[in-house]
């Protein structure tokens, strides 16, 4: 007979974990401190009363690669239980919900034993439960089995799903968001350290699920526009870029000769303009700040 682990895995989309080979680099080192350090800071308060932290902003501001920063900060910290990261652009695999709470149970089975062994227990009496409604996957699969695990450390036990508006379907997207708002009715056991990082466009649905009760009473919404540090973590990133390629010997032979600053100020401030919107033909640039600095064009999602 298949161990609860096993039933669990063909229910899952590995693909969409934070540490998948699919997922996009995190954000550069020294751009975005500030809004992972409040985010961190948050997550680790003792005193929060939120629940659920939505951050939210257009496309190409570099939510995604923020999350994947978190993942990686709160993993070191053995805070991270579970993360699902939605993509349109991996249709059936990425985007369909079904996969969504399977998922994140496998993973929390494996952060936290205590609740992994109550799962397991929980999938092999019912190994059915992989394919049941959304509510019964939350309920059997995450809700219950944290709430009757009493003795965990006194650390937050944390769930990162990014990308809700790339999840397959506006009614699913809402479905989910209701079914978050009303897993912290009875916030008892494991439940009680949980708490739930949520990213997606501000769609109109999105937002006014958040807008009403339970939500709105246990969420903190943080947006995540184009303001002031964006550009200044813009500007680090292409001189990290540039200073890369200036120095590198595989393009010594070019460069031996260009002096430094490269490229001019005027030349770098136009670049960030151009990135950040101000400018009247803005490029694709904006998303370029949230990776790794491999070279001037490498690109990751958002």
């Amino acid at each position: 007979m298949p161990s609860g682990l096993q039933i669990l895995d063909r229910g899952c989309s590995h693909r969409a974990a934070h540490d998948s080979v699919e997922q996009a680099p995190k954000c550069h080192p020294e751009t975005r401190k500030t809004i992972v350090a409040d985010i961190m800071s948050w997550i680790g308060d003792p005193s929060r009363t939120n629940r659920v932290l939505w951050f939210n902003g257009p496309a190409g501001v570099g939510k995604t690669a923020i999350a994947q920063t978190l993942c990686k900060r709160c993993a070191a910290k053995k805070w991270l239980a579970g993360s699902f990261f939605f993509s349109r652009m991996a249709p059936l695999v990425r985007n369909d919900p079904a996969y969504l709470f399977p998922t994140i149970a496998y993973q929390l089975s494996l952060a936290v034993p205590a609740i992994g062994k109550v799962i397991f227990e929980v999938v092999t009496e019912d190994p059915s439960l992989v394919s049941k409604t959304l509510k019964i996957q939350l309920q059997k699969l995450i809700m219950e089995p944290m709430q009757l695990v009493l003795d965990l450390p006194n650390q937050p036990v944390v769930i990162i799903i990014d990308g809700l508006d790339e999840c397959k379907g506006e009614g699913m997207q809402t479905h989910i968001l209701r079914l978050l708002g009303n897993l912290f009715q009875h916030p008892i056991g494991g439940l009680s350290r949980a708490c739930f990082i949520v990213t997606s466009r501000p769609e109109p649905w999105i937002h006014n699920e958040f807008e009403i009760e339970p939500l709105s009473v246990i969420t903190r919404p943080l947006f995540l526009g184009k303001t002031v540090e964006a550009n200044d973590d813009i500007r680090t990133f292409f001189r990290a870029g540039f200073k890369e390629i200036h120095s590198s010997a595989r393009h010594r032979s070019t460069m031996w000769n260009v002096k430094k600053p490269w490229p001019s100020y005027r030349v770098l401030d136009d670049l960030v303009d151009k990135a950040s919107g101000r400018s009247s033909t803005p490029p694709q640039f904006l998303n370029l700040l949230t990776t790794q600095t491999t070279g001037p064009l490498t690109s990751s999602t958002s």
